[in-house]
């Protein structure tokens, strides 16, 4: 009776990777948090192996080891500070315009003005 009591034992790194692989496809946070979740793992393997593996893409590999190296592995990706531009009010551009246009205010350099005489 041959492999009557032979028990075949996963090894834990296949363990490891069908955990990984289910909670990669199984994420909800479309591909940011795919993206964060490969970040774990990133660095600590090489792209053959990821790709293997995982059954994922060079490029996406790519875009979690770079979301490792900025926010930190697993971590949430930082948020940009809001940055908010105002045009200047008609109003205050006509003042600035009159302002600059008075030879009182403007001391013009003698580079730029032709002596005819």
């Amino acid at each position: 009776m041959e492999g009557f009591l032979n028990i075949i034992v996963p090894l834990p790194i296949d363990i490891f990777w069908n955990y990984f692989r289910d909670s990669y496809n199984a994420n909800s946070k479309r591909m940011d948090g795919k993206t964060r979740i490969l970040s774990i793992i990133g660095e600590s393997f090489t792209y053959k192996n990821i790709a293997d593996e995982l059954e994922v893409s060079p490029n996406s590999i790519n875009a979690a080891q770079k979301f490792s190296r900025i926010n930190g592995p697993g971590c949430v990706a930082l948020e940009k500070p809001k940055i908010t531009r105002s045009k200047m009010p008609v109003i205050k551009e006509k003042q600035f315009e009159l302002f600059f246009a008075d030879k009182a205010n403007v001391n013009m350099s003698s580079y730029k003005i032709k002596y005819c005489g």
